[in-house]
């Protein structure tokens, strides 16, 4: 079994006592497959991000948010811990963007539906530029563009191959 199908394992037999509170979590943060999920080598980094997820999914209505947080973590496979601290913040808005979509539905009070949607609303975007700021990370700012089907007409031009932008000439 590889290291990481082992951290898995191990991280499904984390089970911290319910209610969770910062005692009950506390007792894995020095687990190593918390580094291993987290993808870190620090314990400190590792532990802290593992207990942030646990305790900010506290008053969620149904069980699982602090799963989420984690696999989705594990899920993204950050690299360095900027990857993920930006990883667990998404985890974290993704599961306060349920939690307001489930108070949402469940509510029958027109000023709660106002506060419930504005809250989905705004997390909704913060989780959008979230991944533009992951992604903007992993790739360096640089975006590809596949061009699958061009259609070029009678005297018109083409160019096949890399195009970059080049500074051109500035004199006049």
């Amino acid at each position: 079994m590889t290291k990481q199908a082992t951290a898995t394992a191990k991280a499904k037999n984390l089970k911290p006592v319910a209610p969770a509170n910062e005692g009950s979590v506390s007792k894995y943060r020095n687990d190593e497959a918390v580094k291993t999920i987290f993808g870190v080598e620090g314990q400190e980094l590792a532990g802290g991000l593992f207990e942030d997820s646990i305790l900010s999914a506290q008053g969620v209505d149904e069980k699982g948010g602090a799963t989420t947080i984690v696999g989705f973590v594990f899920e993204l496979k950050p690299k360095g811990p900027i990857e993920v601290m930006l990883a667990t913040h998404m985890g974290m808005v993704h599961v306060a963007m349920a939690r307001a979509a489930r108070r949402l539905a469940r509510t029958n009070s027109t000023e709660l539906a106002e506060s419930y949607d504005k809250a989905f609303n705004r997390l909704a975007r913060t989780f959008t530029i979230q991944m533009e700021a992951f992604r903007k990370h992993r790739n360096g700012g640089n975006q590809k563009v596949t061009v699958e089907h061009v259609t070029v007409n009678q005297g018109g031009q083409a160019i096949v191959g890399n195009v970059s932008k080049g500074e051109g000439n500035n004199e006049k």
